[in-house]
């Protein structure tokens, strides 16, 4: 396959430089995403290819976030919540929308259940679920956690807690005081640590 090609990007010219270098990253993967996609389909293999596609993060631009609150590198709906896509031509014939909330830590337990693979020694609860019951349609929502789950980027930190927690599997908690400064402790984090 030929080098990864960015296409015209003439319009984006004017755009300031960070946001520059971003429009061409992503007009890179695309291209790159389409090679591959070509390549499978000349091989005759693409029907049983799974392609997973989505964002690492919300928006960067204001206003890209589709109405919600916060933006790319912080833990609010507009920064953590983004579309995917699956494409499986050889399971997936039509497509359809699910609004049952997945994430990247799903795609592994997914693919080890297709291949109905047990890893030996593996450390439990995984981070995900397999997301074949979505893709059957017997899914519809996210099942409740046992473990609670925290995420902690860059000074915030989130907690998705699960039954342990006593909030929904969908629920996600945005703060920065669950881990204040060193010395700076107070009832409130105190409780939430409490509950990990």
């Amino acid at each position: 396959m030929a080098g990864w090609q960015t296409g015209n990007l003439d319009e984006y010219q004017d755009t300031n430089g960070s946001q520059y270098r971003i429009v061409k990253a992503l007009a890179a993967v695309d291209s790159a995403m389409g090679q591959l996609r070509r390549e499978l389909r000349r091989l005759g293999i693409h029907r049983n290819a799974m392609h997973w596609f989505c964002s690492d993060n919300g928006g960067y631009a204001p206003g890209s976030q589709g109405g919600l609150s916060g933006r790319k590198g912080n833990l609010l709906e507009g920064g953590i919540r983004v579309p995917g896509i699956l494409e499986w031509p050889a399971i997936v014939p039509q497509p359809f929308v699910a609004d049952v909330p997945a994430c990247t830590s799903d795609f592994y337990p997914t693919i080890l259940d297709l291949l109905g693979i047990e890893m030996p020694n593996q450390p439990q609860p995984l981070d995900g679920i397999s997301l074949l019951p979505l893709v059957d349609g017997k899914m519809t929502r996210r099942p409740s956690r046992t473990s609670p789950r925290v995420f902690r980027p860059q000074g915030s930190a989130a907690l998705h807690p699960g039954r342990a927690g006593g909030g929904s599997a969908d629920e996600l908690v945005n703060s920065r005081s669950l881990w204040p400064a060193p010395g700076q402790h107070s009832a409130r984090s105190a409780r939430r640590r409490s509950r990990l």
